[in-house]
């Protein structure tokens, strides 16, 4: 499974990985642990997220209040993280978002 993320999801997760250190030191690292618990998460079962459209799907962090925005792509195996946002936004943000999301990284399977 073949999975990518925007530049724009990248900014978003260094940003609420510095507010939670600025609110108390070592936060930051635990959002990106959950972070990246949920894209291995989402490599095992792609169809995990809430559906929002015929394209884009979400799923909620546990310990964090924030949302991955993602669309998976069947055919080509494929995964695109788009948007990452805190829960407490108006509830149509992500769409503003998700057009100018164009994957940038490709994060390599883990061994």
């Amino acid at each position: 499974m073949k999975l990518s993320v925007s530049a724009s999801a990248y900014r978003d997760i260094d940003r609420a990985a510095a507010f939670f250190d600025r609110k108390q030191p070592g936060l930051g690292a635990q959002f990106i642990i959950e972070v990246d618990r949920m894209l291995a998460v989402l490599r095992l079962n792609p169809w995990l997220g809430q559906r929002l459209d015929d394209t884009w799907r979400r799923v909620h962090l546990h310990q964090f209040p924030y949302t991955l925005i993602y669309k998976f792509n069947d055919r080509n195996d494929s995964i695109c993280i788009s948007v990452v946002y805190h829960q407490h936004r108006r509830p149509e943000f992500w769409r503003n978002r998700v057009e100018e999301a164009i994957p940038d990284y490709v994060i390599p399977r883990a061994a």
